[in-house]
């Protein structure tokens, strides 16, 4: 039911038809921002880190890559009753102010750094960098031959303080990393 959720949730969010299983480099970007968007409806943050009810849910995407294109389409959606708001931030410092943080393959050298970082911040951390989820993010949208694949570090969800559901958790591939 889930995965059927998350098929129509990508196809009613493109404004062309995709095919998930031999996606285009830019088919394959709005493919992973739907599959983001669906996602979040699965996770869970801390109560007290939105100050208001009103307050989005804001989702930052760090460094230069594919996916700065994808994210910006999902500014003003709703998402678990918040407006979505897509931010570009140059700095990990300024991940405080996101509780999504998506990061591109430009900051693959600073990844191991960056993790440590921000390692403590209640905040969802997705990327395609190919070992993402085993080097401690949260998230990883990889490719595997024709298809998109999800793989989740639970144990880096809640050294984040964040909740992923059992129903996202049983549609991807399970990893253990660094903490």
């Amino acid at each position: 039911m889930v995965l059927l959720l998350l098929v129509s949730t990508i196809g009613w969010l493109s404004p062309e038809p995709l095919h998930a299983e031999s996606p285009t480099t830019g088919s394959e970007y709005r493919i992973k921002g739907a599959m983001i968007y669906k996602i979040l409806s699965y996770v869970e943050w801390p109560t007290d880190l939105f100050p208001s009810e009103s307050s989005p849910l804001t989702i930052c995407v760090l460094g230069s890559g594919p996916m700065e294109s994808a994210i910006p389409l999902l500014n003003g959606q709703q998402q678990k009753g918040r407006r979505l708001a897509a931010l570009m931030i140059t700095y990990p410092e300024e991940a405080g102010k996101c509780q999504v943080l998506v990061i591109n393959s430009s900051e693959l050298s600073q990844l191991p750094d960056l993790l440590h970082k921000i390692r403590l911040i209640p905040l969802l951390t997705i990327s395609d960098i190919n070992g993402f989820a085993e080097s401690g993010g949260v998230i990883e949208l990889g490719r595997e031959g024709n298809r998109i694949r999800m793989e989740i570090n639970p144990a880096a969800a809640r050294q984040n303080r964040i909740r992923i559901s059992s129903q996202l958790l049983k549609l991807a591939r399970i990893v253990k990393g660094e903490k």
